[in-house]
């Protein structure tokens, strides 16, 4: 079952150009060498004024009537973007030039026994898209049915929010005026002459006779009147270039709660129309058009991401810190990278409380201290130990740990099938431990020792400090191709609390790292 929901705007393509439907004003464009009048206000309608008068004669009804020139090619853009308006209903939208959206909000089949809650969620998304659009300045009618055609039709002539429930398109159809059917001018006087005036006496003629007296034109019109006109399957909307965003303001805005409203309100746009094309954010862009020049602001997400909260949390951050040169009056927000989102295995443990994700701490320190700065450490195979580990860039990807841990599973279950991890005829050798502070490079210290013993105290900050306690040593031997050295380690707990890895070679000693209190 095909479900289509079709808003109705007529005074669309006056309003696009900032008129309003109260003003006596007409839209016009050159046809057979005068201007005629494409579209009017319901004031100038009331003067006897209609689509395809010429605007000499209208002007003899009006003389003061305001007059707008037509734009094609505008209006076609501009319909389409307000099209895209449906995106946070379906990924189905598209233009029904020139003055109707539609937007494919069902494709199931349902038993007849719960019809009525598609019914009760459909007349829902007809509110929200009324009042979407009368956000925006338009006045629309919306209309859902199982084709596009009749939804249009009932929207446009029948002036009334409503839900055709499925099959009954024919019937809603049949009071409807001939006139709705847009018949050409001949074959309309035609059915006029047999006293035919509503779409249910057209559909009552035989199909054969139709066929006959009216030909293809006859054929499909007879068809839409009985609510099967040929589906229009729409194609699932995708974005080809950055998606961006923008809002002017009325009156120049400084303050960052201002702000803060209005990019909640694009970032809400931004990610439903992520979600239609199954995509999520990684980076974002913000431009600040001030009253004299711009700024322009790029934010890093620390995993791809399609949460209002999560990216606006992130935004406020950088925005408090972010210095602005003037007051701004237009604001617009570009996704300069997205990804594909498949979605995320959530824990069945309640995490309400848990502190912020690892990804977004990430992605702040970058934003305050520079993508080159703030990096992931990779073991390396190495003995010595200030070549052991590389820094590697910091990718959404490499903060899931889900790999790390399928990767840890496997290892284990290799080691339960090897035999030779079982055996007890030697201890498993347990690597020492390694602090996390490594001091590059080492710097030279002096050491108390008695002949060939222990350390017992060390020299830092120009002040001896006994040791209390130690463990070691650990002889370290590098590869003997590439420099090699032979060092002994030793981890000595100090007076003050503090925990160092010092080490001797050739007879000096040197401090290369402290662990954490």
């Amino acid at each position: 079952m095909y479900r289509y929901l079709v808003a109705h705007i007529p005074g669309f393509r006056l309003e696009r150009c900032g008129w309003r439907s109260s003003q006596e004003v007409v839209l016009v464009q050159e046809q057979q060498n005068a201007l005629r009048i494409q579209s009017c206000t319901p004031p100038t309608r009331s003067h006897g004024i209609e689509p395809g008068m010429s605007l000499a004669a209208a002007r003899v009804r009006l003389p003061h009537i305001a007059v707008e020139q037509s734009d094609p090619v505008s209006e076609a853009e501009d319909l389409n973007r307000l099209a895209e308006q449906l995106l946070r209903f379906s990924p189905c939208v598209g233009p029904m030039p020139p003055d109707s959206i539609v937007a494919e909000v069902g494709r199931t089949r349902l038993p007849h026994h719960r019809l009525g809650d598609v019914v009760g969620q459909e007349r829902s998304l007809i509110e929200r898209t009324r009042i979407r659009l009368k956000e925006l300045g338009h006045s629309a009618t919306v209309v859902i049915s199982d084709d596009p055609e009749t939804a249009r039709m009932l929207a446009r002539w029948g002036n009334q929010n409503r839900v055709i429930a499925p099959g009954q398109g024919r019937q809603a159809l049949s009071e409807l005026p001939l006139d709705a059917l847009s018949l050409p001018p001949a074959e309309q006087q035609f059915l006029q002459n047999l006293g035919i005036v509503r779409i249910g006496d057209f559909t009552a003629l035989p199909s054969a006779a139709i066929a006959n007296r009216l030909g293809a034109v006859g054929v499909t019109a007879h068809s839409m009147a009985k609510g099967n006109s040929p589906i229009q399957v729409l194609s699932p909307w995708t974005e080809q270039n950055p998606l961006v965003l923008s809002q002017d303001f009325p009156d120049p805005v400084l303050q960052l709660d201002a702000l803060l409203f209005v990019l909640n309100a694009l970032l809400r746009d931004a990610c439903s129309r992520l979600i239609t094309v199954g995509q999520a954010a990684s980076q974002l862009s913000l431009l600040f058009t001030l009253e004299e020049g711009a700024q322009r602001l790029s934010i890093q997400l620390g995993e791809p991401t399609r949460s209002t909260e999560r990216i606006l949390r992130v935004i406020r951050h950088r925005l408090e810190h972010f210095k602005l040169a003037g007051a701004v009056t237009s604001l617009s927000i570009e996704v300069s990278e997205s990804s594909p989102f498949h979605g995320r295995q959530t824990s069945i443990i309640d995490r309400s409380g848990r502190s912020e994700a690892i990804a977004d701490v990430t992605a702040r320190l970058q934003d305050s201290l520079g993508r080159s700065r703030v990096s992931i450490p990779e073991h390396q195979s190495r003995h010595r130990p200030e070549t052991a580990w590389l820094k590697r860039s910091v990718q959404a990807t490499a903060l899931d740990t889900s790999s790390a841990h399928q990767l840890e599973q496997t290892e284990m279950r290799i080691l339960e099938q090897d035999p030779v991890h079982h055996w007890n005829g030697k201890p498993v050798f347990s690597p020492p431990p390694r602090p996390p502070l490594l001091v590059h490079p080492p710097f030279s210290i002096d050491v108390r020792t008695p002949k060939g013993g222990i350390p017992l105290a060390v020299q830092v900050e120009e002040q001896w400090i006994e040791i209390v306690a130690t463990s070691g040593p650990e002889q370290i031997d590098t590869e003997w191709w590439v420099n090699p050295l032979r060092r002994e380690y030793w981890r000595v707990q100090l007076q003050d609390g503090r925990s160092a890895w010092i080490y001797q070679e050739d007879g000096q000693w040197a401090l290369h790292g402290w662990w954490d209190q």
